[in-house]
């Protein structure tokens, strides 16, 4: 399941809306019970020079360009309208970023691990190095991202929500990232715990791991001012626009995906929530995030 070498392509990674018709020959495939899975690492630049992967890399896979549905019609409004966005290719971290490299962030960049990490100081316990790091600010992942750009030359970011959607969701509107129907053995439905990254089978046909369960995840796009409701450029539908600038006011929510939950329905893919960027998240559902690049 890794990928040692991969290359991003040069494609900006953005979206434009179309109609929920040209989905019709469009074929999305739900993971099921027994299903097995095969994932596929692509290189989108194969006549580029390849970059050896860094020991302290995340694992990446890639998500081919297609139309895909995002968001719901459901009991959410500030999920609605359901409308289809069209992304170009681009890599996610197969799974959220770890104690153990954000370990070697903070020792690289002479950082300091708060105490809602509840690490030792600045070094994760030994047991919890394979864990999601959680308890992380929005401003902390997003220099996490920065220095990890700089380290390897390649364009790390936050994803956008767009982007983590589609990763968990894909193509085709399901409800959770395998499918319809809830099934509590494809990820961590134990709220206010967490486990090690890779404990649960991959969530969907992309690779992808915890993208629903263990703790919430940073996204590089704003939900605004308000606490419930997103602001007019937080809301539906998705474009490529300024809601996914990284120079906002600190008053400025951003958006997070994923987590632990307490009622099933509450693990859907569309589920979206904002909080201001300094914050860790609650006690027992904290905050970390996955990477994303072009």
């Amino acid at each position: 399941m890794h990928q040692d070498n991969y290359v991003p392509d040069d494609d900006h990674v953005g979206g434009d809306r179309i109609s929920i018709g040209d989905l019709k020959n469009t074929e999305g495939v739900a993971i099921g019970e027994g299903a097995s899975v095969t994932i596929n690492h692509y290189h989108l630049s194969p006549d580029k020079q390849e970059k050896t992967k860094l020991p302290f890399e995340p694992d990446m896979v890639l998500i081919p360009s297609a139309p895909f549905i995002m968001g719901s019609d459901v009991d959410e409004p500030e999920e609605a309208p359901r409308h289809v966005v069209q992304l170009p290719d681009f890599y996610i971290s197969m799974y959220p970023i770890t104690n153990a490299q954000f370990a070697h962030f903070l020792w690289e960049t002479g950082g300091i691990a708060h105490a809602a990490l509840l690490w030792n100081g600045n070094e994760p316990p030994d047991d919890k190095l394979d864990h999601p790091v959680t308890g992380v600010t929005w401003y902390e992942a997003a220099m996490y991202c920065e220095w990890l750009a700089a380290e390897t030359k390649r364009p790390y970011t936050l994803p956008t929500e767009a982007q983590w959607e589609k990763a968990a969701r894909g193509v085709d509107g399901r409800l959770f990232p395998w499918g319809d129907e809830w099934d509590a053995g494809r990820c961590n439905a134990e709220y206010g715990t967490i486990t090690p990254v890779g404990a649960f089978p991959v969530q969907n046909e992309y690779g992808c791991c915890d993208m629903v369960g263990n703790g919430r995840e940073w996204t590089a796009s704003i939900w605004g001012e308000h606490v419930r409701q997103p602001d007019k450029l937080g809301t539906y539908p998705w474009q490529n626009d300024r809601r996914n600038a990284l120079g906002e006011p600190s008053t400025t929510r951003r958006i997070y995906r994923g987590g632990g939950a307490k009622k099933s329905h509450d693990f859907r893919c569309s589920a979206r929530g904002g909080t201001l960027p300094e914050k860790r998240g609650p006690r027992r559902n904290r905050h970390g995030f996955r990477v994303a690049s072009r």
